[in-house]
């Protein structure tokens, strides 16, 4: 047994360092509901409770996005697909592209899509703007297929100079996330303190 695992008495092998993957990560911070306010009041104006996160189920391949739809069909607030990659690059957004359209085929709305890029940003950086509302993403062309595209990368978010923008703590959640560490300690049973 190496000196980076844990062996259980049942003999399983445990990491003692596990790093889940940020698109897990993201997906587990993107469905709470205060997260979800935050993200939709920002993004679309929307009042408390006006979205709900949807089933990414009915696409054909939603393992890396959260999908947000108004409570109300008749509303006219857009779906938001948040998209979650270490890297993003032609073939990842030709992807969220496909996403989109499954998603203007079930809910009739074209969406606001934003791609978070846990890691690098391909060359497609390079053919987007600065976002005006939001000072550390990119926009970029989304033609019949979206709303709004939003792009943001690690490296915008590291180097943004204003940590009190609205969105910067919960897509630093995603994007700055932690190991989670086990020990020998956590196996030991403590005393309860009286």
């Amino acid at each position: 047994m190496s000196s980076d695992t844990l062996l259980d008495n049942n003999g399983f092998t445990l990491p003692l360092t596990y790093k889940p993957h940020p698109d897990l990560i993201g997906k587990i911070i993107l469905s709470d509901q205060r997260v979800m306010n935050a993200m939709t009041q920002f993004l679309v104006y929307a009042p408390q409770d006006a979205y709900q996160v949807a089933s990414t189920a009915f696409m054909r391949s939603p393992a890396n996005c959260v999908l947000y739809t108004a409570k109300n069909p008749e509303s006219l607030y857009p779906p938001i697909i948040i998209n979650i990659a270490e890297k993003i690059d032609t073939e990842f957004v030709q992807q969220v592209i496909y996403l989109c359209t499954e998603i203007y085929t079930r809910y009739e709305h074209l969406a606001l899509c934003i791609m978070v890029g846990t890691e690098e940003i391909d060359q497609i950086v390079m053919n987007s703007t600065m976002n005006h509302n939001i000072p550390f993403a990119r926009e970029t062309r989304c033609d019949f297929w979206a709303t709004e595209c939003l792009l943001v990368s690690k490296d915008a978010m590291l180097n943004h100079d204003d940590p009190r923008h609205p969105l910067i703590e919960i897509l630093n959640g995603i994007i700055k996330y932690n190991s989670v560490v086990l020990s020998n300690d956590s196996l030991k049973e403590e005393p309860l303190a009286e």
